[in-house]
């Protein structure tokens, strides 16, 4: 599963190199340790999966590691599971405990290990790129030695019966059963009684060897029979898959589209700060339960798209602070209903790099675990510190706790430790499941720990981070609250009315000016003879869709025009689409609904902050 996006500009010359030479098993060892110094480490081993027996080998080039040492096996299954994960293990050459950064090619054909510690970011989506040659050098390898078994059973056994054929016509020939009969004094057997035997036994043997034959050409119509069966369920299964992604991709379209309307009115209102306390109460329970259900379908998507191997990380430099204010921001009116107090202390100076994205909805899924779980009146600590190599973040809460003997369980699917605070508190079990696999994915750990029922829970989160070379200063907790949007011009294309009114009002209330339009044909008529700072396009849209649109746009003649900044609201969330309106030129892409803070952050952003 490839958790990285393409980018010619990291593949180096070297690293073509390197992998060329992973391919030669006599230059694989020496490759490797280059590969890891290409990383920024000392070492890393290959490994190859066999679908056969479920396990992993070294391929030739390495020293063989037993396929019984079921730790190193837990570990790089869960990599071929996951893309990438990290461990404490013990290196089967050192023998002495190590930490191992494992990544998969997409076909879970290899896994490459690198041992102490994580590769550099950049690195490591250089080589996650390259990775399926690899994968597919090693898959074929071993079809290549499973074929020569097979080849030399066959031909030892066509040997040893052409063999005992010519002993046997032999005998016949000459008349003698000196070779095969050995005949003593006194016996009554005969010359003729011995050819007799011979003969017998030469019409057995070309019937067994005749029968063979048929035997062999049964099985091998049996083996093409049963691989046309296998190709054509395979086809169906990926047909079958792809008409499962496209319906969850439309789901996901028609739940999201009336939420958009359904959040951003209703944030609208709250802004205007209307007199009738009652009206404003019905405000914030709207826009509670809206998020809620975003939330929701968020988790079931994700959920899906984890098992399947499809979830994509947008690897980007930023603030681990920012997102655990952010976080903290989007959870703090559940609190407030609560009365309860959410305390941060961050003290983490440098920036990080992974999805920043993700990592907002881990610790937003944590937090909603503990307001969930803690009573009125309670209290939540946020603590994040870092040693410049790990960030550590600790969510505590004073609420109902865990029992010691479901610990074990907390992170699995649609597991509560009492099925009926599922009816008491909601929700669908999937939240802690998929914060645990998005910090896997990005290297990471996560922990929980309760003294017992009424004594709190701590989660504690592990992210290892590299100090950004080339990305953007961190920005200090709701700095980023301060818009200076006046006199920006903004053109918004969707051909949905009730989006196009919404956008249009969360614009205005922010000073911008705005221009509406519900075709992509005009507005590139727009574009070409208006003048805007910023332009917002609707992906799904009839005669020409956003990524069609986005195309034209950055092909426009005038350069100036042409790259113009620009965000995409798109009621799809998943990762393809994402990519491919990247790929098309959209600079941020947003999934709807949309909040009012958040679309003014990203139009700042984007205009003020490249």
């Amino acid at each position: 599963m490839g958790v990285f996006i393409w980018n010619a500009a990291m593949i180096t010359a070297q690293l073509v190199a390197l992998f060329v030479r992973l391919q030669k098993p006599e230059c694989r060892r020496e490759a490797a340790t280059d590969l890891a110094v290409f990383a920024g480490l000392d070492k890393c081993i290959v490994f190859a999966n066999d679908p056969k027996s479920e396990l992993f080998f070294t391929p030739l080039g390495f020293k063989q590691i037993s396929a019984e040492n079921e730790p190193w096996q837990t570990f790089l299954k869960r990599v071929g599971s996951i893309g990438m994960s990290s461990a404490l293990l013990i290196d089967p050459e050192t023998h002495e405990e190590t930490p191992v950064f494992g990544v998969s090619d997409a076909d879970n054909h290899c896994v490459l290990v690198f041992f102490g510690g994580m590769p550099e970011t950049r690195a490591l989506t250089a080589i996650n790129t390259m990775l399926p040659l690899l994968g597919a050098k090693l898959a074929c390898e071993r079809d290549a030695a499973m074929a020569s078994s097979h080849a030399a059973r066959v031909v030892d056994a066509t040997q040893r019966a052409d063999a005992l054929h010519e002993q046997l016509e032999r005998m016949k020939a000459t008349g003698s059963a000196r070779d095969g009969l050995h005949i003593e004094a006194g016996q009554q057997t005969t010359l003729t009684d011995a050819k007799v035997t011979v003969r017998k036994a030469s019409e057995e043997l070309n019937k067994a060897l005749d029968m063979s034959r048929v035997d062999l050409q049964v099985a091998y119509e049996r083996a093409e029979q049963e691989l046309a069966y296998r190709r054509e369920a395979e086809n169906k299964l990926r047909l079958a898959d792809r008409r499962k992604d496209e319906f969850i991709a439309t789901i996901s379209h028609e739940l999201r589209t009336p939420l958009n309307a359904v959040l951003g009115w209703a944030e609208l209102l709250r802004m205007r700060s209307l007199v009738d306390p009652q009206v404003n109460k019905g405000i914030e329970a709207i826009i509670r339960s809206a998020k809620t259900q975003v939330n929701l379908i968020n988790d079931l998507l994700d959920t899906s798209s984890i098992v399947a191997g499809k979830i994509v990380l947008h690897i980007e430099t930023f603030d681990l602070a920012d997102v655990l204010e952010r976080a903290r921001e989007t959870v703090e009116p559940l609190a407030s209903q609560k009365n309860i107090t959410i305390r941060a202390d961050y003290a983490l100076k440098e920036s990080m790099q992974g999805d920043s994205a993700r990592l907002r909805q881990v610790f937003w899924n944590l937090l909603c675990n503990a307001i969930k779980f803690t009573p009125n009146g309670g209290s939540i600590a946020i603590r994040a510190r870092s040693d410049g190599v790990h960030a550590q973040v600790a969510i505590v809460d004073t609420g109902m706790g865990i029992e010691e003997g479901f610990l074990p369980y907390v992170f699995e699917r649609f597991r509560q430790a009492d099925p009926s605070l599922r009816r008491k508190y909601g929700g669908l079990g999937l939240g802690l499941s998929i914060a645990k696999q998005f910090v896997e994915m990005h290297g990471g750990s996560i922990q929980v720990t309760s003294d017992g029922i009424d004594k709190g829970t701590t989660f504690l989160v592990n992210l290892p981070h590299t100090a950004s070379e080339f990305g953007l200063p961190g920005e200090s907790p709701g700095s980023s609250e301060e818009f200076d949007l006046h006199y920006v011009r903004a053109l918004a294309v969707d051909d949905d009315p009730d989006a196009r009114d919404v956008v249009s009002q969360i614009l205005s209330s922010f000073g911008i000016q705005v221009t509406v339009t519900d075709s992509a044909l005009h507005a590139l008529q727009l574009l070409e003879t208006e003048e805007f700072d910023v332009l917002l396009s609707d992906i799904a849209m009839p005669y020409m869709d956003g990524i069609a649109f986005m195309t034209q746009v950055r092909a426009i003649k005038d350069p100036i025009r042409a790259m113009i900044p620009a965000l995409a609201l798109t009621a799809f969330s998943d990762a393809a689409r994402f990519t491919q309106a990247r790929s098309a030129g959209f600079n941020v892409v947003m999934t709807k609904p949309v909040l009012a803070m958040d679309l003014a952050r990203s139009i700042t952003r984007l205009l003020y902050k490249k």
